[in-house]
């Protein structure tokens, strides 16, 4: 201990801790002398979130509360310890704890709490954890390479991230309510337990080290101008007043590079865990996902989700769609996976009171007869555990419904105790989330998932707005759970899924029907579906949502081996969005896919899922060739990297062109050529790459794992061929073709 600091060192950093308040002060990575955390006096180093008493959300902090402070040690281990023996003038005693070694790359925090039991708590909020803004400092902004990474949706990167990209730092960032979305936290659209704020040559990577899985809210936040908070909200409500110890430790380690690095040292964790214990290739697969069928969505009502909800007579009744689907399989030299959408008989996203479908619950019935009898396997996507009050392109009213069907008894609650309603799709539907602990919840489910089996669906995405297999927090006292959010909600979720596989087994007569999850699954959740909607974004391409800002595959990098992925929906610029959407799913190792239109193309719009049909602005039969071409590939020589591999850190490949256009008021930036590296379960590498423009193009691979490789092999409309490569790492490609480079 030196004055006022205790200084601190692991196997690789120095730390200094204020003596004082217990607050880590400083963090510097080996071999450099920057800086990483940026603390303020008299900041708090514990939030504590709780309902007062007009229901209320609120926050506790530690700042400016007394407190002992002390350092243990055994051997080369040490361990800060921070006593608080009261919040605010409230009776919760709090230990922090930050322990690491001179051994060990890591610290690690823990925390136990001891409440009164006149608190309804929430959440506690540790470490708070500030970093310099910019990591390399004002004088080197223009050289700037600093990227927060965040495991939400199919992953996000702010590259250079300003104050605007983020929330602020304010308690109402981390609290669950309405004015968040309701399928944001962990487990959910966050599938991961990590954040990372890194730069080339140094950065933090901040992890939660629980291997069940409970639910916590994980945000990168702005404060001020200058500083980021990599913050976790830890859940905890509805545990009895005593100790409340959070059962895991949360861990820090420095990181430098690209996100790709702080992926792999979160995976070395997670894949070492029980949601990862049965990859794909341990795994029976059916063949209607080994067969490498192409995912085509059929809207059966309307065109867009917030938009008319006309039947679409093209494709009613059902059978009719058949031959058109006869014709693009053929087209492609593929099977099909068809997805019925927006069926629901009050209009689309309109649940539970959805069946019989529009057009009859006979005719649906005949479409997946049908299908089945071409070996594809019909699916539908639906509501997840969403109640719809109303439809207001269609006119449906369900308030009726709602009160004598168990809504208002099964619906999730605030912290005030109303009924939840949803922000986010209130000017085109009325919505509120149903908590998955309520019984009238799943009765409602159960019975709809083996209602839609015995239709003959034999892929069921009944997880469509529970993000990533989400569970709805919900603050109700008379559903059966604690009256918060807490840790009840990821076993209540692994209970209602068992619950859902049952309802379909039972429903089809049989085991064999898919299950499947928008959003990448969730963690906890991994093991227990079959197949996961992910929405993808070319490198370059700004996708026109904003939840898609500054899209990465970090999901496929962390857990592609453990689940399929469709990519029925995805992202792409126009006039190229299916050449672009095709050629990412490919290469980020999901099914390419698209919209069925009623000519029998696919849907041509940059969209997160639906667009216009007219007028039609891409050229449909050149990206009919590539989709061909991509699945041929998928098919046969990359089934074992595309389907059961692992994503490998990117390769450096030079001499790819970047093509430039505007359309309409966007102007686009998009590399010619799209990769990324796999690892078959074999050990064996191979560079997956698509042309997606109208040229031959030709790169060279530069990366030491490719310098040697012996076989190329392309996939184009004209077919496959396989060959040596024209030099060491030469990547040639004719248009709208693919390759794999080993």
């Amino acid at each position: 201990m030196t004055g006022t600091a205790i200084h601190l060192r692991t196997a690789a950093d120095r730390l200094a801790f204020d003596a004082a308040s217990g607050a880590l002060v400083s963090w510097r990575r080996a071999g450099t002398r920057r800086e990483l955390i940026a603390r303020r006096a008299g900041e708090a180093l514990v939030e504590v979130g709780h309902v007062d008493v007009r229901g209320e959300l609120r926050t506790l902090t530690d700042a400016g509360a007394a407190r002992t402070t002390h350092v243990e040690r055994e051997g080369d281990r040490w361990t800060v310890v921070t006593h608080i023996p009261a919040l605010d003038g409230h009776a919760l005693d709090v230990t922090l704890r930050t322990s690491g070694s001179a051994q060990d790359h890591e610290i690690a925090w823990t925390l136990a709490v001891e409440r009164a039991a006149d608190l309804r708590l929430v959440d506690v909020r540790f470490p708070v954890l500030r970093m310099p803004l910019g990591l390399s400092g004002p004088a080197a902004a223009a050289r700037r390479s600093d990227t927060l990474v965040w495991p939400r949706g199919t992953g996000q990167q702010f590259l250079r991230p300003r104050p605007t990209d983020l929330e602020p730092d304010d308690p109402f960032a981390l609290q669950l309510r309405p004015e968040n979305i309701d399928a944001l936290h962990y487990p959910g659209y966050t599938f991961a337990q990590f954040l990372a704020y890194l730069d080339r040559s140094t950065g933090l990577l901040l992890r939660c080290d629980d291997v069940e899985g409970r639910p916590k809210v994980l945000k990168p936040l702005g404060n001020g101008n200058d500083r980021v908070r990599l913050a976790i909200a830890h859940v905890i409500g509805g545990t009895p007043p005593g100790a409340i110890h959070v059962p895991y430790a949360v861990r820090a380690r420095s990181v430098a590079g690209t996100w790709e690095d702080a992926a792999e040292s979160y995976r070395t964790w997670s894949l070492a865990q029980s949601w990862a214990a049965r990859p794909l290739r341990d795994r029976s697969l059916p063949a209607a996902i080994t067969d490498a069928p192409v995912p085509v969505m059929i809207r059966v009502q309307g065109i867009h989700d917030e938009g008319p909800a006309d039947p679409v007579q093209a494709f009613l009744p059902y059978p009719k769609a058949l031959p058109i689907l006869d014709a693009l399989a053929r087209r492609l030299d593929a099977p099909l996976l068809p997805v019925l959408m927006s069926w629901e008989r009050h209009g689309p996203w309109v649940y539970p009171d959805a069946l019989p479908p529009v057009g009859g619950s006979e005719a649906f019935a005949a479409f997946a007869d049908g299908a089945v009898g071409r070996g594809w396997a019909p699916g539908t996507f639906c509501n997840g555990t969403r109640w719809a009050t109303s439809h207001r392109w269609t006119g449906y009213d369900g308030r009726d419904t709602f009160e004598t069907d168990g809504g208002r008894g099964s619906v999730c609650r605030t912290a005030a105790g109303d009924p939840w309603q949803e922000p986010w799709d209130v000017t085109w539907r009325a919505s509120m989330p149903a908590c998955v602990g309520a019984p009238r919840t799943r009765e409602l489910a159960i019975a709809y998932v083996r209602e839609l089996a015995r239709l003959g669906m034999r892929m069921i995405q009944f997880f469509d707005q529970n993000l990533g297999v989400v569970t709805f927090p919900c603050y109700a006292s008379d559903h059966g759970h604690p009256a918060v959010p807490g840790p009840w909600m990821t076993p209540a979720m692994t209970g209602f899924l068992a619950e859902l596989r049952a309802a379909a087994r039972e429903g089809a007569g049989a085991d064999g029907v898919l299950l499947s999850a928008e959003a990448c699954i969730s963690e906890p959740h991994l093991a227990a579906l079959d197949l996961v909607d992910v929405r993808s974004v070319p490198p370059g391409h700004a996708a026109p949502h904003p939840m898609w800002a500054g899209s990465i595959p970090l999901f496929s990098y962390l857990y592609h081996e453990l689940v399929p992925i469709s990519g029925g929906f995805g992202f792409g610029p126009e006039p190229y969005h299916l050449v672009t959407a095709t050629a990412m799913a490919l290469v980020a190792g999901a099914m390419p896919g698209g919209v069925l239109q009623d000519g029998g193309r696919l849907m041509a719009r940059d969209s997160v899922n639906f667009g216009d049909w007219t007028p039609y602005v891409e050229d449909w039969e050149a990206a009919a060739d590539l989709l061909r071409a991509a699945v041929a590939l998928r098919r046969g020589h990359g089934r074992r990297y595309l389907l059961e591999g692992r994503m490998e850190r990117s390769s450096r490949v030079t001499g790819i062109p970047t093509r430039r256009w505007t359309h309409g008021d966007r102007a686009h930036r998009l590399p010619a050529i799209f990769h990324h590296t796999w690892r078959a379960p074999d050990g064996s590498l191979a560079l997956v790459a698509a042309n997606w423009t109208d040229r031959e193009l030709t790169a060279r691979v530069t990366d030491a794992r490719f310098t040697s490789a012996t076989t190329i092999v392309v996939s184009s409309a004209a077919g496959i061929t396989v060959a040596s490569p024209d030099g060491p790492g030469t990547l040639r490609l004719p248009a709208h073709a693919c390759a794999l480079l080993r």
